[in-house]
């Protein structure tokens, strides 16, 4: 079992420019990782994102994992805030 949404990366990565642009800068961010390894298998979280985990066979396939279900998620929430927000609203960089 691993992250829902992993199966539509491929589709997200080739029809949306914005999640392209959205991964890179995430390569700027940082979230952190808990992962522990139980039973011939490897369970992540990603701490500061609620939903965000997944399971898989190594370390290496869970991290890549977790990055991936990131990603998609980070951009669900983005979509979400702009319907949410409606006509006429402006974006602004936020840095904790």
């Amino acid at each position: 079992m691993d992250c829902p949404l992993r199966g539509t990366i491929h589709r997200l990565l080739n029809g949306h420019g914005h999640l392209r642009d959205m991964i890179a800068d995430m390569k700027r961010a940082t979230f952190t990782a808990a992962i522990r390894q139980a039973d011939g298998w490897w369970f992540g979280w990603i701490e500061e994102v609620p939903g965000v985990n997944a399971q898989e066979r190594t370390r290496e396939d869970v991290l890549a994992s977790l990055r991936v279900c990131l990603a998609e998620a980070l951009e669900m929430n983005r979509r979400d805030a702009i319907e949410a927000a409606g006509e006429g609203f402006e974006e602004v960089v936020v840095a904790a």
